[in-house]
């Protein structure tokens, strides 16, 4: 199922992106897919989100498609402040998961600093760090 583009895929659509992923056969899987809207892919990682691989500040844009709901719940808070640690400041994260995920994990965004600059339809949401 193809992934609707955010504004944040779109303004970013210049760059280019590494693809991180704790599960070695999604990598695979992933190989037979198109690029994000014309963005070069520069490489494959397989990583855990609560240990991500980049430095701090060094990420202009992630894009987390249904991973946060599928984070063991204790994980989840980690996970977030790894997305935080690694978006440079003014960085963006575009954030989809189930709409009955939403209120589970907006809240926990929310407290790691990130603002919510749109939203597209229930579940998904653009947010900004300050």
């Amino acid at each position: 199922m193809a992934t609707p583009p955010f504004a944040g895929d779109r303004e970013h659509h210049d760059r280019t992106y590494l693809l991180a992923e704790p599960q070695r056969e999604m990598l695979v899987r992933a190989r037979r897919k198109p690029p994000f809207h014309g963005m070069e892919e520069i490489g494959r990682v397989q990583a855990d989100g609560v240990a991500l691989p980049f430095r701090d500040g060094s990420a202009d844009l992630v894009r987390s498609l249904g991973v946060l709901c599928c984070t063991a719940p204790a994980a989840v808070p980690r996970a977030i402040r790894e997305i935080e640690r690694v978006l440079r400041p003014g960085g963006r994260l575009a954030f989809a998961v189930p709409r009955r995920h939403i209120a589970l994990i907006e809240p926990l965004l929310l407290a790691e600093g990130l603002e919510p600059i749109e939203r597209f339809g229930r579940n998904r949401i653009l947010f900004k760090k300050g």
